[in-house]
């Protein structure tokens, strides 16, 4: 099948690409939804329209692109134009950009293929640095990774397969990809290759894929103590703060005044995505960041509301701090309320942040577990007073 497309662009004016293979469609509408103004295609640069960037299926008769361009010069006398060419095909651009314009798609997404030799995990909808790291703690033979929300384990890796997902999924946001693909296996009956390889194409070859362990750069810190590992690899922070970033206001008042002044847990214990100088720094990755955290941390505070339950990174977090064997402390935040919790946390009790007695509850088990010894009660009973009035009048 051969298409044409027509581009109008300010800075490039317009043109014409007729009798195209569809690859080279699907690169040039990927560069479209990319926000470029050029790609290169067999070593031949192109011009992508900003603008107008229309797509027309060719009749099957018309076999190659010569032939194709003959007929449709001596139908035009030389004057190619969308409006010939809408005229003469079937427009399919819908079909190719379902909707989307120019420069908004912002990602792409992968998909990951493991044969480990006893299980195959699946890694699905990854972004390009999510791969890339994956791929770099692959190299330095981690059995436990971090990657895209969840912790990995792998028992023998053997071979890894990376496939892209196809532009026409590409219109949908992450989770419902995923929604697609685990739809997609349980036709099948199981996980296996041949899922992801109907989501898109095999692009292994595209990334740097190194045997397990085989990097150069680990092999001279297995035999070293953790102090030698760089920083930026570590963490020595106590409590990890899980929570959605829209409840950001109460979270940092509860940080403030029942971990911090109440508590007096140090700065540096905490990590808090929310607030400055407890959570990512410039330049760091994010969902790497919260794999290491989570790893170290022996405490997670799950703060459980309505934002929480529809995110999805964080119940990726707390089936993670699950999965690794934390000590969690789940507390609810109203208008959320015991019987909305549902599925989301299985627990035996559950204690809500605007109660003063269950306040207490969580402040005594912050205490066992850290052996906090306070020299000033009255001072915590303060903070806590505080922090309920503080709750009370921003949900009036």
């Amino acid at each position: 099948m051969l298409y044409c497309i027509y581009h109008e662009g300010t800075l490039n004016g317009w043109r014409v690409d007729i009798g195209k293979e569809r690859n080279f469609v699907e690169q040039m509408v990927h560069a479209y939804l990319r926000g470029k103004s050029k790609i290169i295609i067999s070593g031949i640069t192109y011009s992508v329209g900003s603008q107008i960037f229309q797509i027309y299926k060719v009749p099957s008769e018309h076999i190659d692109e010569k032939s194709l361009i003959k007929s449709i010069e001596d139908i035009s006398s030389g004057n190619i134009n969308n409006r010939l060419l809408s005229e003469l095909f079937q427009n399919v651009t819908n079909e190719f950009l379902f909707g989307r314009e120019f420069g908004e798609l912002k990602e792409d997404y992968f998909n990951i293929y493991i044969n480990d030799g006893i299980k195959k995990p699946i890694l699905t909808v990854l972004t390009k640095n999510e791969v890339i790291n994956f791929l770099n703690e692959f190299g330095n033979g981690n059995n436990s990774i971090w990657v895209g929300g969840r912790a990995i384990d792998l028992e023998n890796p053997k071979t890894i397969k990376i496939f892209n997902i196809e532009l026409k999924w590409l219109s949908k946001d992450r989770g419902e990809i995923r929604n697609s693909i685990n739809k997609m296996s349980d036709v099948l009956g199981k996980w296996s290759v041949e899922v992801i390889k109907s989501f898109g194409n095999e692009v292994t070859e595209d990334f740097d894929v190194r045997p397990f362990g085989s990097t150069q750069t680990n092999k001279g810190l297995q035999n070293k103590d953790v102090t030698e590992i760089p920083s930026s690899s570590v963490s020595k922070k106590t409590i990890f703060v899980s929570h959605s970033s829209k409840d950001k206001k109460i979270i940092d008042e509860f940080v403030q005044k029942i971990l911090r002044l109440g508590l007096e847990i140090t700065k540096g214990q905490i990590f808090c995505t929310s607030i400055e100088g407890m959570g990512i720094q410039t330049g760091e990755d994010f969902r790497n960041k919260i794999g290491i955290e989570l790893k170290s941390s022996s405490i997670v505070i799950i703060m459980l509301s309505g934002f929480y339950k529809k995110s999805e990174i964080c119940q990726n977090e707390m089936g993670a701090a699950w999965v690794l064997n934390k000590k969690v402390i789940p507390i609810i935040i109203p208008p959320l309320q015991y019987n909305e919790v549902g599925a989301l946390h299985i627990t035996d009790h559950l204690d809500r942040i605007d109660n003063a007695s269950n306040l207490d509850n969580i402040i005594h088990t912050l205490q066992n577990l850290l052996d906090l010894k306070l020299d000033d009660v009255r001072n915590l009973n303060k903070q806590r007073d505080e922090f309920l009035q503080i709750f009370n009048t921003s949900e009036d």
